[in-house]
């Protein structure tokens, strides 16, 4: 007996962290919260001092500066990054922020130091949070991004509580000044521990072209759509923030005494950064997840504007303006954050590494300096009310909103781009041609060049243009040029054709003659050579019978000549006799033609069960679906019961669950009802796939069903394909419990260690089944998506490939049932073996947890591949308790025989 698999604890559901994941987690997340706290402390400080030592309508004029130098520092910490790498540059930015801070504290105070203290404290803590981000942005994956930003901007939120908390703590015993040396040691503590940490081997940076120039990166905005998009969103969130941040200060200077300041700006961010942590932990994750990008981007400014239209109806109520606030507190650096750390995923590498500085920096900054201009002037001439400032943020929440709303689709189609989509390509029509180039066409019919000439006759042919075709082509010297002529240029209205085709008879090419006698023959000109032989004594024979209406053509001596005939002018005969029954459709050619459709010769039973479809008699095809399971007739016998249309379809629809047809014809049938192309052939592929089929003749009907959707646009019923999706999920989480148990157990003996290797290989194998059949299906309900791409994305072993295509299928199925939305992420996401399993736990009661009851599912499986081999490990484990089921096996299936040769190979006890 086998010993029971060992259980491991699950994951927390809460932080979804696997294997190799922790650590940079950990780092990351620490290195925000001290970045953060840090920040905290010094905005505290120099909010009080700076609205302690100067008047708040000096605010605008703060904001200025800072926008200013701000977008001169972009291109030098690009540069700078770039240089020494985002790991050091980090370091080196939080190390200096730390010195400058605690010689900052050490200054007197005066208006002078708290105006360059804010502009200092704006300018560093932006960029050491740019640098962190486009870090973070480069260690995780798109797909672990979406799991651990909400993780990682919890941290910050945290550091942000911490550091208000520090601050109220120190304010109770110091004066404001000391919480500038308190941040300079955070940010000399999060320096070394930021300078510690190390980046996983796997998600190593790639190498990068050098930086471009400034100016070069601002010609994005011009020819990236998506940049557009980003930078609108910034720009729009940047003024509404900016506005609503003056509004709060200035009110906040208006209604409390300079000594209150301090303290309460170190409550009040207590409290903010209290509500944004919670926010963090217990919202902002399940938004992105559940409901995408576009959600998390569109919460703030919802509440935004909800809270500025009540400032404007209640005249600037200092309460109500201190929720709003607290909105953004609370959204800003949680959900918001997120959202906007997401927006640059999709992006290449190398685009992102330019519009993100550009956009977080450049156009941040200028947005920030136009809002600060335009508030100083509304300042200057009396214009800041809270009324107006109210009704000037609820505007430019809405104009951010939209912005928001608009990201989703571009953001997805980023995403498809990185999974190479192809693209479409255009037709050309002869009604899409000038003169000049219409004359080059005819000009092409003389080509020597065979490619020219073919191409010049298509186009007339499609155009239904052939009477420009002229006759004097069938004098061509290339064969495929007058096999092409000879099927285009006949024409009952014309006649100059017909005496260059009687040349053709003689032709040294057997093919020609045959094609130029039955050219002639379809339009009575076929001459009467006493003589003929080959391909004309055909078409003359077919004609004399075809006149003769008491004639019975299965009992024409001469025809059973030519079909009896082995010498190579019976063969040129026999193809001849096709094409003429073809073209006479007479039905009584019937048993002729399913005669020849079962000749040796590929090529003679093509034609003739091309004719079958030419004739039209139902009585046919019933031969012609058995003939579906001869591989070398099987294409042409598809081709034929295509041409019968609607009357193939019925009888089609019956055979494929008619147990009396063999399982080799019945794989074959749906196939065959797919290229019929209509609505009615694939309800009959949808009803049959929830039926009771074999598995090989479900899998067939689900490709055809596919290509059926792909090629002819024809939609299936969503109730129809999602039970058959979710069963197909659900069997790869079975299959992964197989194979769990499996990896589990250890190395088998060395008598049991060729099945047990068959037997994890066909797991494996079955379970790629499980998921492609799934893709199958998803492509199907999503039919504009290119699915494929993803599937094999998904089969890649780069990791960020995998994360893009994980991502867009997040995005595809953001309004699935739960279940669904369930199943598809336990089957495709980055999981190991186990903790696949035990997520999906709750979907598969009496999972097999030792080897010998997974053996037992394995031998009641109804696929006899598992079964059969389940059942030679059995024999080679000596697992006496099963001995019996795998008697069973070995008398019931016939997948593999239980003989002595057998029994050595798998290392099981003959039947001796």
């Amino acid at each position: 007996m086998t010993e029971p698999v060992p259980r491991r604890a699950a994951l927390s559901s809460f932080i979804d962290v696997r294997a190799g994941e922790g650590r940079p987690l950990l780092s990351a997340t620490a290195t925000l919260f001290g970045l953060v706290a840090a920040h905290s402390l010094l905005e505290t400080a120099r909010d009080a001092l700076f609205l302690g030592q100067l008047p708040a309508s000096r605010l605008p004029l703060v904001y200025l500066v800072v926008a200013l130098v701000g977008v001169g520092l972009t291109d030098l910490n690009a540069r700078f990054i770039r240089r020494f790498g985002r790991r050091n540059a980090l370091v080196v930015t939080t190390t200096l922020l730390s010195l400058g801070t605690a010689w900052l504290h050490f200054r007197p105070v005066t208006p002078g130091l708290a105006f360059g203290l804010y502009v200092w404290s704006a300018l560093a803590g932006s960029l050491g949070v740019v640098q962190f981000w486009l870090l973070a942005g480069e260690v995780f994956t798109s797909a672990q991004s979406k799991r651990f930003f909400p993780v990682v901007s919890a941290g910050g939120v945290l550091g942000a509580v911490v550091g208000s908390a520090l601050a109220v703590l120190l304010l109770w015993l110091l004066p404001v000044g000391s919480l500038l040396l308190a941040a300079a040691a955070l940010s000399l503590g999060t320096a070394f521990l930021a300078a510690s940490s190390s980046e996983p081997e796997a998600l190593a940076p790639r190498q990068r072209a050098p930086a471009p120039a400034l100016g070069g990166s601002v010609g994005l905005l011009l020819h990236d759509g998506y940049v557009r998009r980003v930078a609108l969103l910034v720009v729009s969130s940047t003024l509404a923030l900016l506005t609503l941040d003056y509004l709060f200060k200035s009110a906040a200077a208006a209604a409390l005494p300079k000594q209150e300041l301090g303290p309460f700006f170190a409550r009040y961010y207590g409290a903010l950064n209290t509500a944004a942590l919670v926010v963090q932990l217990l919202v902002a994750g399940r938004i992105v997840r559940r409901f995408g990008i576009a959600a998390a981007l569109a919460v703030l400014p919802v509440c935004l504007a909800l809270g500025a239209a009540g400032l404007v109806v209640l005249g600037g109520a200092f309460a109500l303006l201190l929720l709003t606030k607290g909105a953004d507190g609370a959204l800003r650096h949680s959900v918001h954050r997120v959202g906007v750390e997401l927006t640059y995923l999709p992006m290449d590498p190398e685009l992102r590494d330019r519009a993100k500085p550009l956009i977080d920096s450049v156009i941040g900054r200028v947005a920030q300096a136009l809002g600060a201009g335009g508030l100083f002037l509304l300042a200057t001439y009396g214009l800041g009310s809270p009324t107006v400032l109210g009704a000037l943020v609820a505007a430019l929440s809405l104009v951010w909103l939209v912005a928001a709303l608009a990201i989703r689709r571009p953001y997805l189609d980023l995403f498809r781009q990185s999974l190479g989509r192809g693209s479409g390509y255009a037709e050309l029509s002869l009604s899409d041609l000038d003169l000049g180039s219409a004359q080059t066409v005819i000009e092409a019919l003389s080509s020597p060049e065979p490619a020219r000439a073919l191409a010049a006759m298509n186009l007339l042919a499609d155009a239904e243009r052939t009477r420009l075709i002229p006759a004097l082509i069938l004098y061509h010297d290339q064969e495929e040029v007058l096999l092409r002529a000879l099927e285009v240029v006949p024409d009952a209205t014309r006649e100059d054709w017909v005496p260059l085709a009687r040349r053709l008879l003689e032709h040294s090419s057997e093919r020609v003659a045959t094609r130029a006698a039955r050219a002639l023959g379809r339009h009575g000109r076929l001459p009467e050579v006493a003589a003929a032989i080959g391909p004309l004594r055909a078409y003359l024979a077919v004609g004399r019978l075809g006149r003769d209406r008491s004639a019975d053509p299965a009992a024409d001596p001469e025809l059973t000549a030519m079909i009896a005939g082995t010498t190579p002018a019976c063969h040129g005969a026999r193809l001849a006799l096709a094409d003429a029954i073809a073209d006479a459709k007479d039905p009584r050619f019937s048993p002729v033609v399913e005669r020849l459709a079962r000749d040796a010769d590929g090529e003679v039973a093509e034609a003739a069960l091309g004719a079958l479809a030419s004739l039209g008699s139902d009585e046919s095809i019933p031969f012609l679906i058995e003939t579906l399971a001869d591989p070398r007739r099987r294409a042409a016998a598809r081709q034929a019961l295509v041409r019968f249309g609607d009357r193939a379809l019925e009888a089609l629809g019956i055979a494929l669950t008619d147990g009396r047809f063999t399982e080799r014809v019945r794989r074959e049938i749906p196939r065959a009802i797919g290229e019929l192309g209509s609505e009615r052939a694939a309800g009959l592929l949808s009803d049959a796939l929830v039926g009771e089929l074999p598995g090989l003749v479900r899998y067939r009907v689900l490709r055809a069903l596919g290509r059926l959707v792909r090629r002819h646009g024809v939609r299936v019923p969503r109730e129809r394909l999602e039970p058959e999706l979710l069963r197909n999920l659900e069997e790869s989480l079975r299959l992964a419990a197989l194979a769990l148990v499996f990896e589990e157990s250890g190395p088998p003996p060395e008598r049991a260690r060729p099945s047990d290797r068959l037997l994890r290989g066909l797991i494996a194998d079955k379970q790629r089944q499980a998921r492609e059949r799934a893709f199958r299906i998803l492509q199907m309900l999503y039919r504009s998506e290119d699915l494929r791409s993803v599937y094999f994305a998904l089969e890649s072993s780069d990791k960020r490939v995998r994360a893009n295509a994980l991502e867009l299928v997040d995005a595809l199925i953001l309004r699935a049932s739960e279940e669904l939305r369930d199943l598809l992420s336990w089957v495709v996401d980055d999981l190991s073996l186990r903790e696949r399993v035990e997520r999906s736990e709750a979907r598969l009661p009496g999972r097999p947890r030792t080897l010998d009851a997974a053996l037992g599912v394995m031998l009641g499986d109804s696929d006899d591949a598992l079964a059969t081999l389940a059942a030679y490990h059995v024999r080679a484990l000596a697992v006496t308790d099963l001995d019996d089921e795998a008697a069973e096996v070995f008398s019931q299936r016939r997948w593999m025989p239980l003989d002595a040769d057998a029994s050595a190979l798998f290392g099981g006890r003959s039947n001796e």
